[in-house]
């Protein structure tokens, strides 16, 4: 009997990592029990989700705070503690881009409500504080968090986007009390820098919602700021990988509270021991919504490719930009669905390409 480990993330906006094993449990149980034995993995990268799989993982409690969203509305969200002791928070489910109404300017959006959130876990007294930077509606490199924290601006009133520009000080001595003794990680999905045409602002504004005008004034913030806390801190932001991640909340991190920046999907696969389960796999099935540049750059399935022989595994996407000999790819829809189609027929889709999957490999 072969060994077939399910290590998938999820299709955004159709199918979670859940429902994806759900189904291919039900595949496996059903049509291919004689052939295959099943192993199933969550996994995340960092993004949306990731809390999810936390809890999936680790024996703890959800606590549940009452925080606010990028836009000020209010909204109770949970974080997760270990029965070690380390805090786990999702910056998506404070911050995420579906809770966006646009109610407000784009400019005016906070992460004050990241912070709430760390001010609550601090109660507790952790070992750690570990975040997952992905999923971010806001590109302020965490000003309204830092505000709220402690940390004493030049600038005086509530601090967003609009006036980063306009602090040229600081004192981290109230946030450094706060903080003392505590290990922050931050884990993300993306590895670009904090500033430039590979940068926060000019790769991922867009998507958030600003205009080209606010993205070319946010990253000229961005290098702004990011010369105020070289003098004031010491740090250089310049070209270090992932300090971009979730809208500058990875320089932010890594700036003020000395926090690492690592991938989400290697610390995911670690918890899970990925390792040990893909060592005895004969085949692995991995994959997400769409096959792109990206998911080859800091996504999940670029965390497992470094980890298995290419030769066991097999890839499943919504959507392929990539054509490359090196990796099998098999997809579950093609150019002439719409995407209202393949989200009411997500499970189907995805369990008919997992049988051609199966049979093919027997």
């Amino acid at each position: 009997m072969k060994n077939v480990l399910f290590c998938l993330d999820s299709f955004k906006g159709t199918l979670s990592t859940f429902d994806i094993i759900s189904i291919s449990k039900e595949v496996i149980d059903s049509k291919y029990k004689s052939y295959f034995n099943g192993v199933y993995l969550p996994i995340a990268d960092g993004g949306e989700g990731s809390l999810d799989i936390i809890l999936a993982i680790l024996e703890g409690k959800t606590i549940y705070v009452d925080s606010i969203d990028a836009e000020y509305n209010a909204i109770n969200v949970p974080y997760f503690i270990s029965k070690d002791n380390d805090v786990y928070i999702e910056v998506a489910k404070i911050i995420g881009l579906p809770y966006l109404t646009n109610k407000i300017p784009s400019l005016e959006r906070t992460t004050k409500g990241i912070g709430i959130v760390i001010l609550d876990a601090l109660r507790h007294n952790p070992r750690s504080i570990n975040i997952f930077l992905g999923g971010s509606s806001t590109n302020e490199m965490g000003i309204g968090l830092l505000s709220y924290l402690g940390v004493d601006f030049n600038v005086k009133g509530e601090l967003t986007a609009k006036n980063i520009k306009d602090v040229y000080s600081f004192n981290i001595e109230k946030l450094k009390e706060k903080i003392k003794g505590i290990k922050f990680n931050c884990y993300c999905d993306v590895t670009n820098p904090l500033t430039g045409i590979n940068g926060a602002s000019y790769i991922f504004g867009k998507q958030k919602g600003y205009n080209e005008k606010e993205i070319e004034f946010l990253d000229k913030s961005f290098i702004h700021f990011s010369s105020i806390i070289k003098k004031e801190l010491g740090k250089d932001l310049t070209n270090i990988p992932s300090l971009g991640a979730s809208g500058g909340l990875g320089g932010c991190f890594y700036s003020f509270f000395d926090a690492s920046i690592k991938l989400g999907i290697d610390k995911i696969l670690d918890l899970s021991d990925f390792d040990k389960y893909a060592s005895k796999a004969d085949l692995i099935i991995t994959g997400e919504g769409s096959f792109d540049s990206q998911s080859l750059n800091g996504k999940a399935i670029n965390g497992i490719l470094k980890r298995v022989d290419k030769n066991k595994l097999v890839i499943i996407c919504g959507k392929s930009k990539i054509s490359d000999p090196l990796y099998r790819i098999y997809k579950t829809s093609d150019e002439n669905m719409s995407f209202e189609y393949i989200k009411e027929h997500a499970k189907d889709l995805y369990r008919k390409t997992l049988i051609k999957v199966l049979d093919d490999f027997i």
